[in-house]
């Protein structure tokens, strides 16, 4: 099975969407929070939240492309969880730029991509 560069694209909005959800409500909180403390707001997107939605619905199509076992249509709600886990790792960027740490996003990074390939490999079948 091929995947084509119109198709990542498309898949990746599957990512972006909820993955953009969740970091502007947290971005938005973080914001508040740091005006009602009177503390300085930290500017927490990074270029890599731009790139990473492409990165991994890449490897997550590669992985489902090259995999023994071929799962259905069901299993495209996966880019979306991965999604959200994005978004979750935005909140804890967040929390460390809050707390006065630089966040480690290029790590983050990386975890969402290994976890993205262990998705693709492990996860059952879902019905479609």
């Amino acid at each position: 099975m091929e995947v084509s560069a119109l198709e990542i694209i498309e898949l990746s909005l599957l990512f972006g969407i909820p993955a953009i959800v969740v970091m502007l409500i947290s971005y938005i909180v973080t914001v508040c929070i740091s005006w009602a403390k009177q503390k300085r707001i930290v500017y927490v997107f990074h270029w890599v939240d731009l790139f990473t939605p492409f990165l991994v619905t890449t490897i997550w199509c590669l992985v489902q492309a090259h995999s023994v076992n071929a799962k259905s249509m069901g299993n495209l709600a996966e880019i979306g969880i991965l999604g959200l886990g994005w978004g979750c790792l935005f909140v804890i960027r967040c929390w460390r730029s809050y707390s006065g740490e630089r966040p480690p996003t290029l790590k983050l990074l990386l975890v969402e991509c290994v976890v993205s390939a262990l998705v693709a490999l492990f996860s059952p079948t879902f019905p479609e």
